[in-house]
């Protein structure tokens, strides 16, 4: 039970307010638990039950069409299952295949990253057709057509007893095909 009386010349003024107000909040709480808790319980209660004797009735019904009896048919769930699983097995198969080609692409992708910008990562004389490399070969290639010139120029010399050249087979035609001469 709720404490309804308060001694209100004790307190001061607004605190005497809050006391009124906290005695009459009491006072319509206590109303509001012995009127309205009755009604409101036995209204839930014929809402509960109204819904289960609906439910009840429906599935009554329901199971009257089953009272006949289940037609016979062919059974299909076995070829249905049957076809179901071997598409799901060719699927699976499909999908791993495709995971290796995705593992075996992301491994060279991996492997090409290095070479992703030749510019600055491979040696940029390798990388242009001016660079460092291509000058020092055309520096070579002047070196050869000028030292090639110049043997062709001199007489052939009398060999000397004892002394022997040796020349492997076929290294005429390599160094005519060396030297830009024709064959």
């Amino acid at each position: 039970m709720y404490c309804t009386k308060v001694k209100c010349c004790l307190l001061p003024l607004h605190s005497r307010s809050d006391a009124k107000t906290l005695t009459a909040n009491a006072a319509a709480k206590q109303h509001n638990r012995i009127v309205y808790s009755s009604q409101a319980i036995h209204h839930v209660a014929h809402q509960i039950a109204s819904l289960y004797w609906t439910a009840v009735s429906y599935e009554v019904q329901s199971q009257a069409g089953f009272a006949k009896g289940v037609e016979k048919t062919t059974d299909l769930s076995k070829h249905i299952y049957r076809h179901l699983r071997e598409r799901l097995a060719s699927l699976d198969q499909q999908r791993q295949r495709r995971q290796r080609r995705l593992d075996q692409l992301r491994h060279l992708h991996r492997l090409l990253e290095p070479f992703g910008n030749p510019q600055t990562d491979i040696q940029p004389n390798l990388v242009t057709r001016d660079g460092d490399l291509a000058q020092e070969l055309e520096r070579m290639r002047m070196l050869v057509a000028r030292v090639g010139g110049r043997i062709s120029q001199q007489e052939p010399r009398e060999r000397v007893q004892g002394e022997e050249q040796y020349l492997l087979p076929g290294s005429d035609q390599k160094l005519d095909a060396l030297m830009d001469l024709d064959v």
